[in-house]
């Protein structure tokens, strides 16, 4: 845990390619310290169609999925971190937002085979 998942439209990746877009949320995960380092998942989930309210407009929305047990204050910190470093990136015309979503540790299940 974390699962960081990326969400963009794919024009994005004429500016910046796909691997910078994962590297730049996963190193953000890194720096904020709140997760060790062997237990960051991170993924990108391409949109060819999508439609905003701009026409021209692209996005980036990055959902953080994390387990339950964190202050509101380091997930906000979280969400600000990931939001900073992608603003960082030279991309225009773009909606760039991010979601940490808390999983209930009693009902999180997973299986490594």
């Amino acid at each position: 845990m974390p699962h960081c998942i990326i969400e963009y439209s794919t024009p994005i990746e004429e500016s910046v390619p796909a691997k910078v877009l994962l590297n730049t949320v996963h190193k953000a995960a890194i720096n904020s310290q709140l997760f060790s380092v062997d237990d960051i998942k991170t993924r990108l989930v391409p949109f060819s169609q999508d439609q905003l309210i701009l026409a021209t407009a692209n996005f980036i929305h990055v959902s953080v999925h994390i387990l339950s047990g964190r202050t509101i204050e380091q997930r906000a910190q979280l969400s600000a971190l990931m939001l900073k470093a992608l603003n960082e990136l030279v991309l225009e015309s773009i909606s760039i937002s991010v979601n940490i979503v808390e999983l209930e540790r009693d009902c999180y299940a997973k299986t490594v085979k």
